[in-house]
């Protein structure tokens, strides 16, 4: 119902909005369209002043928006440093300063939180902190060496890989080691493994000393020579002195195998000392 020609009386099924003539504008929050819904509703309430002062405006509204354009992050990265020449950095530093550790050297950079923005170092370096050394994981610096620079600490992994035998499956204690149960590998040095045998000569013949499991590498601390002289058993005792040799009997007090020192009894009741030098055959250096 219209009551008068300027007054209007909303209806029960019409839309809250405060001037129907704001209709058709975009409902938009942007700062733009801001700009335009009050130039265009200025124009709408005074349509003589429609022309120079509407253009006018949109120019300045495009102005203001190209000036925040400018002036935002992504028009400015290129004044902030590249996160990915800081690995770069780390990597080449850690190539440089491990070069005698031998075998294959394998470096994992710590990759940095993408949100940071630290200004543009040109001169950026790269240092170890005190405390830290290039083994294993450790921590690698990198440093804007100019008056109110920044730093930056990134996790690094440092490993020495080394030619290694891997078993193939479980080994029990006192088993035999053959071919076919070790394959070519890689042992990481860093992690603690002592002496990896990487030859299939140096495990070929020895018998397991602890039980092993499957992809386990091979080191010289669980391997040993198989038993060839066992407690009790007779022994031929070879005695050299220079030149000089003579050969005896003996009884054998403790197991050993090649190589290893053992005791064993003469008939005269003297407990003697010797070298296993084959099945059953122990030799004695007399002085």
């Amino acid at each position: 119902m219209l009551t008068s020609h300027n007054n209007l009386v909303k209806q029960p099924w019409e839309p809250r909005i405060a001037d129907p003539r704001r209709q058709l504008l975009p409902n938009s929050a942007s700062w733009h369209w801001r700009v335009v819904r009050v130039c265009c509703y200025r124009q709408t309430m005074n349509p003589h002043r429609f022309g120079w002062q509407m253009i006018r405006r949109s120019t300045l509204a495009l102005a203001v928006g190209g000036a925040i354009a400018l002036t935002s992050p992504l028009a400015m990265a290129a004044d902030f440093q590249n996160l990915d020449r800081v690995r770069q950095l780390v990597s080449d530093f850690v190539q440089q300063n491990t070069r005698d550790l031998g075998g294959r050297v394998q470096i994992t950079v710590g990759v940095p939180d993408d949100r940071l923005r630290l200004p543009d170092c040109p001169t950026a370096i790269a240092e170890l902190p005190d405390g830290q050394r290039l083994w294993g994981w450790t921590q690698v610096r990198v440093r804007c060496p100019v008056e109110g620079g920044w730093s930056l600490n990134l996790r690094t992994r440092v490993q020495v890989l080394v030619p290694a035998l891997i078993t193939r499956k479980p080994l029990q204690p006192g088993q035999p080691i053959d071919v076919d149960d070790v394959q070519p590998g890689e042992a990481d040095l860093t992690a603690g493994i002592r002496m990896p045998l990487g030859e299939l000569d140096q495990v070929l013949g020895r018998v397991v000393r602890i039980g092993l499991t499957a992809g386990q590498v091979l080191s010289a601390e669980q391997i040993r020579l198989p038993v060839i002289v066992r407690s009790g058993m007779a022994l031929q005792v070879t005695a050299t002195a220079g030149q000089v040799s003579a050969t005896g009997a003996g009884t054998a007090l403790q197991d050993g195998a090649l190589g290893d020192i053992v005791r064993f009894k003469v008939p005269s009741g003297r407990t003697l000392q010797g070298v296993v030098v084959g099945e059953g055959r122990v030799r004695i250096q007399m002085q």
